[in-house]
């Protein structure tokens, strides 16, 4: 198809022949928005329904399911990323100062070191320590999957 052609580009697709790539988030996310079922919209439908060995009313129930997985997990990941950025604020601040003034009543400044997980006070900034810790494996178990 040359750039001059006004024909859309599910005229070209012949039912089945969309690749996997092409079945993707926004896809499904029009076709459980109620989008006319037209075009590349009903491909996909149909290849859900194909590949599920279902009618196309129960495809439409498994593309409603997948839809809302897929916001429920863009909306975890937006509150994910706003946690880790809370987190990288405390390991900021605990690089740039020397630890707490006033904590134990005494007027001494209680030394980061000591309030992390090891120190002789780690119960103050375990769970913080832990938090770290769990963003680092996410951010492993992810490395290279993000926008796959």
């Amino acid at each position: 198809m040359t750039p001059t052609d006004t024909k859309s580009e599910t005229e070209d697709v012949c039912e089945g022949c969309l690749s996997e790539a092409e079945l993707n988030e926004d896809r499904l996310c029009s076709i459980c928005e109620g989008e006319d079922l037209n075009g590349a919209n009903k491909i996909a439908l149909q290849r859900i329904a194909v590949a599920a060995d279902i009618d196309m009313a129960r495809a439409k129930e498994v593309a409603d399911i997948v839809c809302g997985k897929l916001k429920e997990l863009t909306q975890a990941k937006a509150l994910l990323e706003r946690m880790a950025d809370g987190v990288k604020a405390i390991r900021c601040l605990i690089e740039n100062s020397e630890g707490v003034s006033g904590l134990h009543l005494n007027g001494d400044v209680a030394p980061w070191v000591s309030l992390q997980e090891g120190g002789q006070f780690e119960t103050w900034l375990l769970a913080f320590n832990e938090a770290e810790t769990a963003l680092s494996d996410y951010a492993a178990l992810t490395n290279g999957k993000e926008g796959k």
